[in-house]
């Protein structure tokens, strides 16, 4: 199991870096990788699911702008959170619009990155300011949190189960149970339906908090996951619930 976890940070650590020295005609693709390095782990996806719990992406964006003092220079027009938790919360949601499409890249570019008016320049500050950090930044809490040096709260269920999340929550255990018997069948392999159970779990638990950054996350993951292996199960079932409530 650790073997695993160390492998996804590494995997991690190779797609955020890769993102870096990368340009911006190619940064699409290695975003959309990078997010499914993150979806792919349990591990990284329960601990930006624990730093995105009660953060509020709106307040946060609104705030890193706000925070710049006038009369200076600067490389960029986004100050990021001295706070790990929200720093890693608030890079994750800004990939996480640029990869759907709900931010314009290039003009989230050339507005909070202008340097000197060049898409190239822009780039290299945006992974320079905000995808280095946002890698350092994520790697330093996992570690400290695997050593027992750090410890995130988990989200707490808190809220009334709309029926578009108790239909989800009911189609998720229909397809734990087809997992389960696809292993049996020996039509997938017992370690990854285990990986597959657990990110299952782990997308059961944020829907379950009614986070909706958490919820997405999880989401992804676990339909990488099934990606991976080939078998949707009841994923396009659960993706217009989702949509149609709100909730990705």
């Amino acid at each position: 199991m650790q073997d695993n976890v160390e492998r996804e940070l590494n995997l991690f650590i190779e797609r955020a870096e890769d993102l870096e020295k990368s340009s911006f005609l190619l940064a699409g693709p290695k975003i959309t990788a990078l997010l499914q390095a993150i979806a792919s782990s349990p591990a990284l996806c329960k601990l930006i699911g624990n730093c995105t719990a009660n953060f509020s992406y709106a307040e946060e964006l609104n705030r890193a702008f706000s925070e710049l003092q006038e009369g200076q220079v600067y490389s960029s027009f986004l100050r990021l959170p001295e706070d790990p938790a929200r720093r890693v919360s608030l890079v994750f949601c800004i990939l996480m619009d640029i990869d759907s499409q709900k931010i314009d890249f290039y003009q989230f570019l050339s507005s909070c990155f202008p340097g000197d008016g060049s898409y190239y320049e822009s780039f290299n500050a945006f992974a320079r300011e905000l995808i280095a950090p946002f890698r350092l930044t994520l790697v330093a809490l996992h570690e400290a949190v695997q050593a027992g040096k750090e410890e995130i709260a988990e989200p707490v269920p808190r809220f009334a189960a709309s029926k578009s999340t108790e239909k989800v929550l009911a189609l998720l255990k229909q397809d734990k149970d087809l997992i389960a018997t696809a292993k049996t069948a020996g039509k997938i392999d017992e370690k990854t339906a285990s990986e597959i159970a657990e990110l299952a779990d782990g997308f059961t638990a944020a829907l379950k908090t009614g986070e909706k950054e958490f919820i997405r996350l999880m989401y992804l993951g676990y339909r990488y996951a099934l990606k991976a292996v080939k078998r949707e199960f009841n994923i396009g079932k659960m993706e217009r619930l989702l949509l149609d409530g709100g909730l990705i």
